[in-house]
């Protein structure tokens, strides 16, 4: 087939073109929400905002730091924190120091505001330990599973999506050997097709057969080891759009980072003989 010079140059100017649409929504698409965020306000004796105040959160477990300063209204925002319980101390000449321990779960957002008291000369730290407050600045329908969540729950096998039953309209088929379903989780009364799983920002998503995320189709395994997940959240309702390939419930995992101790565990198995039904 012959092809003319003024085709060939139209073919691959609209080849480049079609290129350069795709790089354009590859490169906008937003990445899945795997950390946390600290926010809140810092003000002063009456309520009124301190602006230039320094905010320091430093990780317990890696001692990796993080800082930021308050605008001229008080507000601060520490975004992009990796799950895990941080130290957040606030500081500014003439006030009295304050220090809090925070603990900041995956996709969730940690309102905390600061009232520093007037002081003229520095003093001693004052330290205040902060429960998890309860997030009010979201529309997600949402249900944290903590690592001490998972590891002293009972469940009825080792794989870690068994307590994604905790959040209210998810279900998890049964782990039997003679069941006739795969170990799969649901939610909103629909299938097991309808549901995403997201591990550090990475989709598990089953494109090929049915069964939702991918190794629970045809298997009773784990698509990722259960020691190796720090914590995880389940978005039954009004998830956000950087979350794709779903319609009734989205899971986003956190996997454990090092830290400055050492750490491991085991876990064993263990049947006696009179647990066997004789034929």
């Amino acid at each position: 087939m012959k092809i003319s010079g003024i085709n060939l140059h139209r073919f691959c100017r609209g080849v480049a073109a079609a290129i350069a649409l795709v790089c354009i929504a590859s490169g906008n698409l937003p990445a899945q929400n795997s950390t946390g965020t600290i926010r809140g306000t810092i003000s002063g004796a009456g309520g009124a905002p301190i602006g230039s105040a320094q905010i320091l959160a430093r990780n317990t477990s890696s001692g990796v730091q993080r800082t930021t300063q308050s605008g001229d209204n008080g507000f601060y925002t520490l975004a992009g924190l990796v799950p895990g319980t941080y130290e957040v101390s606030v500081r500014r000449i003439g006030s009295a120091p304050q220090t809090r321990t925070i603990v900041v779960q995956i996709g969730a957002t940690q309102i905390q505001d600061f009232a520093l008291a007037a002081q003229a000369a520095q003093l001693q730290t004052q330290v205040i330990t902060a429960a998890t407050g309860v997030e009010t600045r979201t529309s997600e329908v949402a249900t944290n599973v903590t690592q001490q969540q998972i590891a002293k729950l009972p469940s009825p096998s080792r794989n870690f999506l068994d307590l994604a039953a905790l959040s209210p309209g998810v279900t998890v088929t049964e782990d039997r050997v003679n069941a006739t379903s795969f170990r799969t989780f649901s939610a909103g009364g629909q299938s097991p097709n309808a549901v995403n799983l997201f591990i550090d920002g990475t989709s598990l998503k089953n494109d090929l057969t049915a069964g939702g995320v991918s190794g629970q189709d045809a298997s009773r395994g784990n698509p990722f080891p259960r020691n190796a997940i720090q914590e995880y959240r389940v978005i039954s309702q009004n998830f956000k759009a950087e979350y794709q390939k779903a319609s009734s419930a989205i899971i986003t995992a956190t996997t454990k980072s090092g830290g400055n101790v050492w750490r491991g565990n085991a876990l064993i198995g263990y049947q006696t003989a009179g647990m066997v039904q004789l034929d």
